[in-house]
C-alpha cells in the first residue's frame, strides 16, 4: 500500500523519458496488486494505475520525436500479451480500457503493431468469454438449440469493448500493413477454435473488403480458397464465412468467382447423403452470394440454377429452407435453364446414394410440372430410359418416388408419344415392377400403371394392354385380397366383428394391403380398353374375370371403404368404355324372335355388377361409397336404354335385349334404392 502511494507521488510532474526504462515493469507490478486481498491496498493500486495511465496516454500523444514510439513498444506488448488475457478480472477490464484509450490517442502510430493488435483482440473475443457459455453450449446441443445459443454468444461478443478497439484500428490500415494483417486473419479463419474469434475474423474481412476494395482485391482469391475449404459444423460460423465469401466475390476476379461456384457445385454433387455439414456450407455460401453479389453470379446461372433447383428437394428440412431462400434470392427463370437443370437431375438419378435418387425424382416431378412439355419433348426418350434404369435392381426404401416420377413424366409429355409399341413396352415394364414384394413400392407401381394406361388410352384410340397384363396382374391382386382379407376398421350392415388386438406391424401391413388392392382396382378400370373393333374381343375375353375380381375386392361391407370406392370408380370406367348397344336384327321368317344384339355384358355379368352395387348402396358409414354406387346405377341405366341407331329418340325396349338386366336385377336395385331414400332422405332423394 505504501509502495503504491509512493509511486503515485513520484509520477507527479515526471516525464516519460525519466521512467521509460521502468515503464513495462511498473505496469506489470501494479497489475498484480490490483487483486490484493486487502481493500486499502487495492484502492491504492487503482490510484497508481490512474496516474500511470495518464502518464502513458500523455506520452503516446506527445509530439516529441521517438517518445510515443518508445511507450507503445513497451506498453502495447504488455497489454496484448499479458493484460487482456490475465486471469484477474480487474486486470482484464483495466487492460481493455487502457488499450482502447491508447489506440484512440495514438491513431496512425499503431500501424507497426496493427497485425498484432487485430490478432490479439480477435482472439480475446473468445478468451474473455465466460466459461459458463461452454457448459450452456454443450447442453444446448442436446436440446437442438445450438444455433440459438451460438447467435446469443456472437451478439454478446459484438457488444464487447474489444470490438470498439477493432473498429478504431481498422481506420489505420494501408497497403503496407495489409499483407501481414491478411496473413493473421487467414490463420484465425483456418485454425482458431473460438466461436467469437472465427465469426469476428470473418466479419473483419467483410469490413476490410467494404472499406478498402482496391487494396483487398489481390487477396480476395486466396481468402476465398481458404473459406470454401472450411468444414466447420457450427451453423453460425458457416453463415459468417458465407457472408464473407459473398463480400469477397464483389471484388474478386471473374475467374475466382467462377472457380468458387464450380467448387461449390462439385462439393454438393459429390456430398454423401449423411454429410449435412458440407451441404449446408454450400447452401449458406450460395445464399449469401446471391444476396450480396448477385450481379457477379448472373453469368454463372447455367451452373447455379440447376444445383439450387435440385437442392430444394433435399430430405433435410434445414437444407430445404436454406436453398428455398437461395432460389428466391436468385430470382432466375427455370424455363431459361430447363435443359441444364434436366441434365443435372438425370445425373443425380445415377447416383449411388438412395437419398440423392429420391431427391432427383422429386425434382424431376416438379420440373415436368413447371416447364412446358415442348421444352422437354426432345429428351423424352432419354428421360424415360434414365428413370427406367434407376428402377432396376433391388427395392430400397423410398424407391417408389422414382416410380411416381415415371408416371408424371409420361403424363406431362403425353402429346409427344408417337410409337404405340414403346407405350406397350413401358406398361409391361411397370406391370413387372408391380410384382416386387415391397408393399409401398408395389402400390406406387399400380398407381403409375393407372397413370400410364389412362394417358396412352387418350393418345392411342385402340390402345389395349389388357390381354398382355391381366393374367399376371389378376393373380397378384387376388392373392392380396385372399391373403390379407382387406378388412376395414368398421363393418357396416349390422354385422358384428370380433375385436382383435393386432400389433402395430400387423396393422401397418393390413393398411398397405388395403392400399394395394384399392390401387389395383383403379388400375383394372384403366386397363380395360376403350371399345373399338380391335378391342372388343379383348373386352369380351376378360370382362367376367375382371368383374369377379371387383366383387371379391369390394363386394361385401367387410371390405375397407377405400377399396369399395376404388371398385365403384373401376365399374364406372368399365361402363364408359363398353361398346354401345346395337339395335337387334329383324325377326326372320323361320322365327318371330328377334336376333340377339351385339353386346358386351351378359346376364351373369350384370348380376355381378348388381351384387356389388346392392352391397355398397347399404353402406351406412360412407356417403362417398353410396354416391358412387348411385353414379354407377345411373350409368348402367343409361347404358341398357341407349337410343337405337335408326331411331335416336326411341329407347331400345328392355324385352328386346335378352342379355341385359333381368327383373331380378331391377327388383334388387329398386329395393336398395328405396332403402337408401328412406334412410337418407336429404342426401340421396334425387
Amino acid at each position: 500500500e505504501a509502495s503504491c502511494h509512493s509511486i503515485t507521488n513520484l509520477l507527479i510532474g515526471v516525464s516519460v523519458g525519466e521512467v521509460s526504462v521502468h515503464l513495462g515493469e511498473l505496469w506489470e507490478r501494479i497489475m498484480r496488486v490490483v487483486d490484493d486481498s486487502k481493500e486499502t491496498v487495492r484502492k491504492a493500486a487503482f490510484s497508481t494505475i490512474k496516474s500511470l495511465s495518464s502518464l502513458t496516454l500523455a506520452s503516446v500523444e506527445s509530439v516529441r520525436e521517438g517518445e510515443s514510439e518508445v511507450v507503445l513498444e513497451v506498453v502495447l506488448p504488455f497489454l496484448l500479451e499479458k493484460g487482456i488475457i490475465s486471469a484477474i478480472t480487474e486486470v482484464r477490464f483495466l487492460s481493455v480500457k487502457l488499450l482502447y484509450d491508447i489506440i484512440k490517442v495514438a491513431k496512425g502510430k499503431v500501424k507497426p503493431f496493427l497485425s498484432l493488435l487485430v490478432k490479439t483482440l480477435l482472439e480475446a473475443l473468445s478468451n474473455l468469454e465466460s466459461s459458463q457459455m461452454g457448459y450452456i453450449q454443450a447442453h444446448a446441443e442436446k436440446m437442438g438449440l445450438t444455433s440459438e445459443i451460438e447467435s446469443a454468444r456472437v451478439s454478446m461478443s459484438k457488444s464487447s469493448p474489444l470490438n470498439d478497439s477493432l473498429n478504431v484500428v481498422i481506420q489505420f490500415v494501408d497497403g503496407e500493413s495489409l499483407p501481414s494483417l491478411i496473413s493473421e486473419l487467414t490463420l484465425l479463419l483456418e485454425s482458431s477454435v473460438g466461436l467469437a474469434t472465427r465469426v469476428g475474423a470473418a466479419e473483419y474481412v467483410v469490413k476490410l473488403a467494404t472499406l478498402y476494395p482496391v487494396l483487398m482485391k489481390p487477396f480476395a482469391s486466396k481468402l476465398l480458397v481458404k473459406l470454401r475449404r472450411s468444414k466447420t459444423k457450427s451453423p453460425t460460423v458457416r453463415k459468417a464465412y458465407s457472408s464473407c465469401m459473398g463480400s469477397l466475390c464483389k471484388i474478386a476476379t471473374k475467374k475466382s468467382v467462377r472457380n468458387l461456384i464450380k467448387y461449390l457445385v462439385e462439393v454438393y454433387s459429390k456430398v454423401d447423403s449423411e454429410d449435412t455439414t458440407s451441404a449446408s456450407i454450400v447452401g449458406y455460401s450460395l445464399k449469401e452470394l446471391a444476396t450480396v453479389a448477385s450481379s457477379q453470379l448472373q453469368p454463372l446461372y447455367p451452373l447455379l440454377v440447376p444445383l439450387v433447383f435440385l437442392a430444394r428437394f433435399d430430405r433435410e428440412e434445414k437444407l430445404v429452407r436454406i436453398f428455398e431462400q437461395t432460389w428466391s434470392e436468385l430470382g432466375a427463370s427455370l424455363v431459361s435453364y430447363a435443359d441444364e437443370t434436366l441434365t443435372v437431375i438425370l445425373e443425380a438419378l445415377e447416383s449411388s446414394s438412395w437419398a440423392r435418387k429420391i431427391q432427383a425424382a422429386t425434382a424431376l416431378i416438379d420440373l415436368v410440372h413447371s416447364v412446358s412439355a415442348s421444352r422437354l419433348a426432345e429428351r423424352k426418350a432419354e428421360i424415360i430410359d434414365r428413370v427406367k434404369a434407376s428402377l432396376k435392381g433391388r427395392v430400397w426404401k423410398g424407391k417408389e418416388k422414382l416410380m411416381e416420377a415415371l408416371g408424371e413424366v409420361v403424363s406431362s409429355l403425353k402429346e409427344f408419344w408417337e410409337d404405340e409399341s414403346d407405350a406397350q413396352d413401358l406398361c409391361s415394364f411397370v406391370v413387372k415392377e408391380s410384382s416386387r414384394k415391397q408393399r409401398v413400392y408395389r402400390k406406387q407401381s399400380l398407381i403409375t400403371l393407372s397413370t400410364l394406361l389412362s394417358t396412352f388410352s387418350n393418345v392411342f384410340p385402340h390402345f389395349d394392354h389388357l390381354t398382355v397384363s391381366w393374367l399376371s396382374l389378376s393373380a397378384l391382386l387376388l392373392d392380396y385380397v385372399e391373403e390379407s382379407d382387406v378388412v376395414g376398421e368398421g363393418v357396416g350392415g349390422g354385422e358384428e366383428k370380433e375385436e382383435i388386438q393386432d400389433s402395430e406391424e400387423a396393422k401397418e401391413k393390413r393398411a398397405h394391403d388395403v392400399s394395394i388392392v384399392a390401387a389395383g382396382a383403379v388400375a383394372v378400370g384403366n386397363l380395360f380398353p376403350s371399345s373399338s373393333a380391335k378391342t372388343i374381343a379383348s373386352q369380351k375375353s376378360h370382362l367376367r374375370s375382371i368383374l369377379l375380381f371387383l366383387k371379391s375386392a369390394g363386394g361385401t361391407l367387410a371390405r375397407d371403404w377405400t377399396v369399395r370406392i376404388a371398385v365403384m370408380k373401376s365399374l364406372l370406367m368399365l361402363l364408359k368404355k363398353s361398346p354401345p348397344l346395337t339395335t337387334p336384327a329383324a325377326p326372320t321368317a323361320a322365327s318371330d324372335t328377334p336376333a340377339s344384339p351385339s353386346i358386351l355384358f351378359e346376364v351373369d355379368d350384370y348380376k355381378l355388377v348388381v351384387d356389388i352395387l346392392t352391397v355398397n348402396l347399404t353402406d351406412g358409414n360412407s356417403t362417398v361409397t353410396r354416391s358412387l354406387a348411385l353414379s354407377v346405377i345411373e350409368k348402367l341405366i343409361g347404358y341398357v336404354s341407349q337410343p337405337t341407331q335408326s331411331q335416336s329418340t326411341v329407347s331400345t325396349p328392355l324385352h328386346l335385349l335378352p342379355h341385359t338386366l333381368t327383373s331380378e336385377h331391377t327388383l334388387s336395385l329398386s329395393a336398395s334404392l328405396q332403402t337408401l331414400k328412406r334412410n337418407y332422405p336429404l342426401k340421396h332423394a334425387s
